[in-house]
């Protein structure tokens, strides 16, 4: 067992895999596994898939293994079943280390190439425009991607047209 805990940025949402919540808690993979499944099946109507990310590994022989990579909230739920003192060490540990890598998130610019969000937004464009899109949400979509990207707009960048708008009162 190391000391450290292994944080990891997955698209813009801090995980942890259960391999390594039962490395550091000193549990079966398995164990945890089941810990997992159990909370899912206890409460029907919660929507796991935005705290429990099911994906798989390959084990020593090859074959794939299933795994769980945990957010910050499904941790949070997991591990309050835990006990003990080193279960309270490894505790603290891991809300410091999803404290820090949130930190880390925030403060890391989304890209450091303008020529990416250009891309993206052209990429957008065009595809909008072979679906017949309006220029209206071309010009929302564009707008958000810039806001995503803390690029600001002039004000009135997206104007919803007079006849649109007539028809958005009537519908």
């Amino acid at each position: 067992m190391n000391n450290k805990v292994n944080i990891k940025n997955l698209n813009g949402t801090t995980v942890v895999s259960s391999r390594q919540i039962a490395e550091d808690f000193e549990k079966e993979h398995k164990k945890v596994i089941r810990d997992i499944e159990n909370l899912m099946e206890k409460t029907s109507g919660q929507n796991w898939t935005d705290l429990f990310i099911r994906t798989t590994y390959k084990d020593s022989y090859g074959r794939e293994q299933k795994e769980y990579l945990c957010t910050r909230d499904a941790f949070a739920l997991l591990g309050m079943g835990f006990t003990g003192e080193k279960a309270i060490q490894w505790k603290l540990k891991y809300i410091e280390a999803f404290n820090l890598m949130e930190a880390e998130m925030r403060k890391a610019p989304l890209t450091d190439r303008p020529g990416e969000i250009a891309k993206l937004i052209n990429a957008l464009s065009s595809v909008m425009q072979r679906n017949d899109s309006a220029p209206v949400d071309v010009a929302r979509n564009t707008q958000l991607i810039c806001e995503q990207y803390g690029i600001r707009l002039i004000d009135g960048f997206v104007r919803v047209p007079n006849y649109e708008q007539i028809g958005l009162l009537q519908g």
